[in-house]
């Protein structure tokens, strides 16, 4: 049974569509890559409980869906993916909802910044000046006798390492 059925707000299934354009605007950037690795997990689906409670509670209130609820809406669906993506390289996840994860699939650099995009709703182009940061930073941390590359953890050249 849906949401909206189980609420009687049977409209409810009406707003589902419009749901899920505003996540996938959300993480709509001018750069091809950051929005195909942003978009993962939205295109992989989902029930969207949250959202779609959040609506049903401002209409629940007397209110209308309207586009402010829907972007708070999903603002909240976008902090729960961004947890996703970091809780996938935590675990060391290789599949969430039946597909590759992102960290699985482009490396944990680049699941720590689809994260990051998808719970700040940052603009690409602000990504794209921190993601040389957090490689400096993810190389401060690796072992020693490891480098990072591409955002993937890899075997370093020991003697460049022991110079």
């Amino acid at each position: 049974m849906h949401v909206g059925e189980l609420l009687s707000l049977p409209e409810l299934a009406d707003h589902r569509a419009t749901i899920e354009a505003e996540l996938r605007r959300s993480v709509t950037g001018e750069d091809p890559f950051l929005t195909e690795v942003a978009s993962h997990l939205i295109n992989a689906g989902g029930q969207r409980w949250r959202p779609l409670l959040c609506v049903a509670s401002g209409m629940a209130a007397g209110g209308d869906a309207t586009d402010e609820v829907v972007r708070g809406a999903c603002a909240v669906e976008l902090v729960h993916l961004g947890s996703l993506y970091h809780d996938d390289v935590i675990d060391e996840a290789p599949t969430r909802r039946t597909v590759e994860s992102v960290n699985a699939r482009w490396g944990n650099l680049m699941a720590i910044v689809a994260g990051r995009l998808a719970e700040l709703g940052l603009g690409q182009h602000e990504v794209l000046d921190v993601v040389d940061d957090l490689e400096d930073d993810a190389e401060r941390l690796a072992e020693p006798g490891q480098r990072v590359h591409g955002g993937a953890v890899e075997p370093g050249d020991q003697a460049a390492d022991a110079a």
